[in-house]
């Protein structure tokens, strides 16, 4: 007979603060990309200015700043595939652990300071977007954009689903066995 123990998480893991890292890390990534894809733009420009890709050697380095060009147009998907996994992670580790109902409440509380924090953050990316360096960037990437200004509306969600699979799981006693 097999017996097979399954014991509930007791760690902090998958808890109403990773709300808080969620709101931070998409920030961080929008603007670490925004500022590398401008930076991207200048150096192409200033390269085919200056005439050094511009001779008949320089279908390398034309190339090479394709490829990077693409790389870059690849990041909006990469951005949304990102924020995906921190979701479904988010979720799966919330599922595992073992709350009190009362938890509810303080999850709550939680989840209303995650969305008061977030409105600044989405007003550092709007101001971002409002400076004419980024502008170009900004219009590049529909999804880092939306999702980056949209940033309370995607938290309220992301914590409604955290609540869900929170408190909609089902109560396993001391473990289950499966014979």
């Amino acid at each position: 007979m097999v017996t097979l123990t399954y014991k509930k998480r007791h760690n902090k893991k998958g808890d109403a603060k990773d709300l808080f890292f969620f709101a931070i890390m998409i920030l961080i990534i929008a603007i670490v990309t925004i500022v590398s894809y401008t930076l991207f733009i200048e150096v192409q420009d200033g390269l085919a200015n200056s005439g050094l890709i511009n001779n008949t050697d320089g279908s390398v380095q034309k190339n090479i700043l394709g490829d990077g060009g693409r790389t870059f147009t690849m990041l909006d998907s990469v951005y949304l595939i990102f924020i995906a996994a921190l979701f479904i992670g988010a979720i799966v580790t919330t599922f595992l652990l073992n709350t009190h109902p009362l938890a509810f409440f303080t999850f709550n509380f939680i989840l209303i300071l995650a969305l008061i924090v977030s409105v600044p953050l989405s007003e550092v990316y709007d101001k971002l977007e409002d400076r004419s360096d980024f502008t170009n960037a900004t219009e590049s990437f529909g999804s880092i954009t939306h999702i980056s200004k949209n940033l309370p509306t995607w938290l309220f969600f992301i914590g409604v689903m955290m609540m869900v699979s929170l408190y909609a799981k089902f109560r396993l006693g001391g473990g289950f066995s499966v014979g």
